[in-house]
């Protein structure tokens, strides 16, 4: 076998710290025997497999991947080349909140930015109170602040972030987080009463109710 095989990079995927790269060799005569992987002009991993997984990468960055095949017999192909981005990386952490009691929230804001990337363009947000949802609110900036509004549910936010490269992160979601920004409504009506003379009563039985639409009436006082 005197002649050369051929490698060609026929797919790459990625995460915010990884990237892999599929690579197909091709040898008529002794067969494909090692792959050989390298990024950003690095030395050169070999590998019996035609998948391989560059990691501990930095998110949101663009990436040169070059491969090269040897077969059996000891001959060598041209290299192969690709450009692969890894994802940025967003973060949902809390702004500012008021913390009510029975792990309710009386007010609560959350930022989503996105990190190790200062390169993100957009990023697109939503609000849900189900394990997930599809982002349907676009922001043109680099981060943003989103208030929850009251809710008898626990509610998440979820949201991809975008780069210049126009490369977008996987989904990420906070945790999940009960809020109630209003307060209670009342009521005092009397019950039953024994009328007396001079607007004065000989018996009254007066009643207090309470409602609230969202974390519900935990207790009531008087005096």
């Amino acid at each position: 076998d005197n002649e050369a095989p051929t490698a060609n990079i026929t797919s790459t995927s990625s995460t915010h710290n990884t990237i892999t790269v599929n690579v197909t060799g091709t040898d008529t005569h002794s067969g494909v025997l090692t792959y050989y992987y390298s990024i950003n002009n690095g030395l050169y991993q070999p590998s019996n497999d035609s998948s391989y997984v560059f990691d501990n990468l930095s998110a949101g960055a663009s990436y040169n991947i070059k491969a090269y095949v040897v077969d059996t017999a000891g001959n060598t192909s041209t290299e192969t080349t690709t450009t692969a981005n890894t994802k940025p990386q967003g973060s949902i952490t809390i702004s500012s909140s008021t913390a009510g009691s029975n792990s309710w929230y009386k007010a609560l804001t959350l930022s989503i930015s996105g990190l190790s990337d200062a390169n993100i363009t957009s990023l697109d947000y939503c609000i849900t109170t189900s394990d997930t949802c599809t982002p349907n609110n676009q922001v043109l900036n680099a981060s943003t602040t989103v208030t929850l509004t009251s809710n008898e549910n626990a509610q998440k936010v979820c949201a991809t972030l975008t780069n210049s490269n126009g490369t977008t992160s996987t989904l990420t979601c906070s945790n999940s987080y009960l809020v109630d920004t209003e307060g209670p409504s009342q009521t005092i009506s009397v019950v039953s009463s024994t009328a007396g003379s001079n607007n004065w009563y000989k018996a009254i039985s007066i009643k207090a109710d309470g409602a609230d639409t969202h974390s519900n009436v935990a207790s009531m006082k008087y005096c």
